[in-house]
């Protein structure tokens, strides 16, 4: 007796893959997040990509990337058009092509210029095109005080997807604001779902003692909000900038300073600090920067 076949469903774990035979563009691809983005691609398929940077390679590490991409087979382009323009966005484009089948202005010109200059040469030179991810931040929902430009700017682009996602093309555009590993499993969810604009959240961990405030040292301190385990092993000339920190961590140390430790220091400052400073501060051994603030009195 024949048996007509019957249809089972499987549970199975999603997983994205990148088409070897299409191009990944990077833009501000020789960042320290970018470097990572790419060897994630790499590593779900992609065998083409260009690093979009004005700058291009300037570091051993940015050309050790790669090299070791490279030795692997792997085709990288890295681009030095300016992606702000739209004669650099075309020449970006086709170059993807090619490898397969300080005012408010001067903020928001990197951003919202290159995702729009983007968007719109992609709709005609890459029809094909498989996924369009644009990183945002918190600002754009919450906004920052002092941050007004960055955030019109990330919400200008949040826009931009979603007149994408109306039009039928793809777009992912959302808040990445956690360790690279999280980062990227969470982009992974991202690329497989249909809406415009998402976020993800990660509690903060609490700490393994109970301590709080300034019962933690300073050092320690900034090394949670940077998400460095062992503060040991940071050089102490090391500055705060080098080390992943962005516009939020800023605000976030200010804040923590300021709040915990009575210290006060304006975020070009925090930009500024180094471990062996903080070090020192929480010795005692050196003085913190006079208040900004106009409303601030002696005790």
């Amino acid at each position: 007796e024949l048996q007509s076949p019957t249809t089972k469903t499987v549970s199975a774990i999603a997983r994205t893959y990148m088409n070897p035979e299409k191009s990944y563009v990077i833009v501000g691809g020789l960042g320290g997040f970018a470097l990572e983005l790419a060897d994630w691609l790499i590593r779900r398929g992609a065998a083409n990509i260009v690093l979009s940077s004005r700058s291009g390679i300037r570091t051993g590490y940015q050309s050790f990337c790669v090299r070791r991409w490279m030795e692997k087979g792997v085709k990288v382009l890295v681009s030095t058009s300016d992606a702000t323009l739209g004669n650099g966005a075309i020449r970006l484009i086709n170059k993807a092509n090619d490898l397969g089948p300080a005012n408010f202005k001067i903020v928001t010109k990197s951003k919202i210029d290159s995702t729009r200059h983007l968007d719109a040469v992609a709709r005609v030179l890459a029809s094909h095109l498989d996924y369009f991810v644009v990183f945002s931040s918190l600002s754009s929902g919450r906004g920052n005080p002092g941050q007004v430009n960055y955030g019109f700017t990330n919400s200008a682009i949040e826009r931009i997807c979603e007149a994408r996602k109306a039009a039928g093309l793809p777009e992912v555009n959302g808040t990445l604001l956690q360790r690279m590993s999280s980062c990227l499993a969470t982009l992974d969810t991202f690329l497989r779902q249909p809406h415009a604009v998402v976020s993800s959240l990660v509690l903060a961990e609490k700490g393994k003692s109970g301590r709080t405030g300034s019962d933690i040292s300073i050092v320690d301190a900034v090394a949670n909000i940077l998400g460095i385990k062992d503060s040991k092993t940071v050089q102490v000339s090391t500055a705060l900038s080098d080390l992943g920190m962005d516009s939020f961590m800023g605000q976030e140390i200010k804040q923590t300073l300021k709040r915990n430790y009575n210290l006060t220091f304006s975020v070009q400052e925090v930009r500024s600090l180094t471990f062996g400073g903080l070090i020192q501060l929480g010795s005692g051994d050196a003085p913190s920067p006079p208040s900004t603030d106009n409303n601030a009195t002696a005790n």
